[in-house]
């Protein structure tokens, strides 16, 4: 869960998905590039293509009375805001006996690319044909090849999915629907069949309703409209062929691996790719044990804009941190403190499981879902809240994607938004630590309700309100189970609760930069907001920068907490949508400050080494 993700930690303070969100750009034939520039996905080009350099600095981009040549120059100034990072990992802990493994495993990643381009729209195959075309014929098109790369389609996932290459609007369902589909219709029909369920006596016409709802509302089907109905097909089928080449991958990976828990999950999540039967592997994946750390499938739902069901395809390819994760294991035993210290009522405390594997790794490789755009820094999972409550949920925390993030984005715009008095207390712990936080929060609070005597899900509750429900519940309930450890178990020292405050304000305009139109930038508005309102942060008008008001910051964050759950425990979307409306609102100021950060890279722009060395 992005939970982009969440994704993020503990002694030491990541934080968010910066991503749960789940990109980068290819080789232009008429000039050298360097070589430390992003390879786009792999469906796009081969591996040993890498993307275009940004305008020379100081470049001036005379204007052009062509809107395509003016869109052209928009394009490459929007590549030259990702900071190029060839990623680092430790070489000495990947040995030889393990390349052959990662190789296969990085093959059954790459089919993931495919698969997500095709359900982000399944016209993305035709422009891609087309832009290769278009560059061909003319090199300076690049630009929008490779942006397209990094984007999977051409809407700028940044500026609220503006499209940069045609005039085509993305649809709200991704292609996760038919075009046609409108969520009054597709929900008109929802209703239409569970009233049929309810007064059906025919016991098998009732599994045939039932059957079709579950299809309907299932996380791993597409929706399409024939002949005036709507009708799915599972994702198994929908991608048998490329599936069937990442399992054969995987398959082959299973014989290589000598690492018994490895073998046994890469054999359990090649069968569920071809049947949709995910609850067996992901319990394997929690029992993960050796230095390879491995994930594959649907995951989020980010996506699907429409409904918030359908979870899109990635893959991520990692290897063990043990240093950092033998440290960060001592939060198991928080786990219970940290839930009562968020403020809601004990009856609708989650009987999740127990068991809380967490990990931190560096990355070796992604695809899919987690790749378009901004990189993720961690993620939260199984999101299956039956696995979740029977076995309970992992960490998997990048450890070398966060210190890139700090490093080359936030720290620069802390120095720009922060008041001076304040910097020292911007750190890379902080940002990790709270990172972590933020994610075990995603594993807190109600995760199931009772309606019409049934049980059922927050998420489906809140529907496509929940994303930024939950990313701002984990934001500032990870700061109040911080709190907690400070002040009421006396685990960590005040010191870092101080600099936590103070670097996730900092984070906030980093975040809100990908676009407020994502979960993660509309949760971490509606927390910028909600803390002015509340005084525990003061914009200077004429300075343009932040104070973050230390004495106010943790009851303020404890009722913003109390007001996100109260909205969860209610499973109420009209009130989630209303409390969005209030706070998730773009202030005059903090356009004025992030309009400073032009110079910023807005996020990094991830080049895997590890390629290298496999060939």
């Amino acid at each position: 869960m992005k939970v982009n993700p969440m994704r993020r930690f503990l002694p030491l303070f990541l934080m968010l998905t910066l991503c749960s969100c789940s990109g980068k750009p290819p080789k232009n034939e008429s000039s050298e590039r360097p070589n430390d520039l992003p390879p786009p996905p792999m469906l796009v080009a081969p591996t040993d293509m890498t993307p275009p350099a940004p305008p020379p600095a100081g470049e001036t981009v005379k204007p052009k009375p062509k809107s395509d040549v003016l869109q052209l120059e928009e394009v490459r100034t929007a590549i030259g805001r990702f900071h190029p990072v060839k990623l680092p990992y430790p070489q000495e802990e990947l040995t030889e006996e393990m390349l052959p493994v990662i190789a296969k495993l990085i093959e059954a990643a790459r089919v993931m690319d495919e698969i997500f381009l095709l359900q982000v729209s399944p016209e993305n195959p035709a422009r891609l044909t087309e832009l290769r075309a278009a560059v061909e014929k003319d090199p300076s098109q690049r630009p929008l090849l490779d942006y397209f790369t990094m984007m999977y389609g051409p809407w700028d996932r940044l500026d609220h999915n503006k499209p940069f290459w045609g005039t085509a609007k993305k649809p709200a369902g991704a292609g996760f629907y038919d075009a046609g589909i409108t969520r009054q219709a597709f929900e008109t029909h929802l209703s239409t069949l569970e009233a049929a369920l309810a007064v059906e006596k025919d016991r098998l016409r009732q599994n045939t309703l039932r059957s079709e709802l579950e299809g309907l509302k299932s996380l791993f089907t597409v929706v399409d409209r024939k002949d005036g109905a709507f009708v799915f097909t599972p994702y198994h089928e929908k991608y048998k062929e490329p599936l069937a080449r990442a399992v054969a991958a995987m398959e082959e990976a299973a014989r290589l691996t000598t690492e018994p828990t490895l073998r046994r999950y890469l054999t359990l999540r090649a069968k569920a790719l071809q049947d949709d039967q995910y609850q067996e592997s992901d319990f394997a994946w929690l029992d993960l044990k050796g230095p390879i750390e491995f994930l594959i499938g649907p995951y989020e739902v980010y996506e699907d804009g429409l409904m918030g069901y359908r979870a899109a395809y990635e893959a991520f390819v990692n290897l063990i941190d043990r240093d950092y994760s033998a440290r960060l294991a001592e939060i198991r035993s928080y786990r219970r403190d940290l839930d009562e210290a968020l403020p809601y009522d004990a009856k609708y405390r989650s009987s999740r499981g127990r068991d809380l594997p967490i990990v931190v790794v560096n990355q070796l490789f992604t695809a899919g879902d987690t790749r378009a755009g901004v990189q993720t820094m961690a993620f939260n999972l199984p999101n299956d809240e039956e696995v979740r409550r029977k076995k309970g949920f992992k960490l998997v925390l990048f450890r070398n994607i966060a210190q890139a993030k700090f490093e080359a984005v936030l720290m620069p715009i802390a120095r720009m938004v922060i008041n001076p008095a304040q910097l020292e207390h911007v750190t890379f712990d902080a940002f990790f630590t709270h990172t972590l936080y933020h994610e075990i929060t995603h594993g807190l609070g109600p995760a199931f309700l009772k309606v019409d005597r049934k049980e059922v899900e927050v998420r489906t509750q809140l529907k496509e309100y929940y994303a930024a429900n939950e990313e701002a519940k984990a934001d500032l309930g990870g700061l109040v189970g911080l709190e907690a450890m400070v002040n009421v178990k006396k685990k960590v020292p005040e010191a870092a609760l101080k600099a936590a405050y103070v670097t996730f304000v900092a984070s906030i305009f980093r975040s809100i930069r990908f676009g407020a139109g994502e979960a993660h930038g509309k949760a971490n508005l509606m927390a910028f907001n909600y803390l002015v309102e509340q005084k525990a942060v003061v914009v200077d008008p004429a300075t343009l920068t932040v104070t973050v008001a230390l004495d106010r910051m943790p009851q303020a964050c404890r009722d913003f907490v109390a007001e996100i759950l109260k909205i969860q425990v209610a499973g109420d979307p009209e009130a989630a949508a209303a409390f969005e409306k209030k706070y998730a609102e773009l202030p005059q100021a903090v356009k004025k400050i992030t309009a400073r950060l032009d110079s910023v890279p807005v996020d990094i722009a991830t080049t895997y080494p590890v390629l290298e060395r496999l060939k």
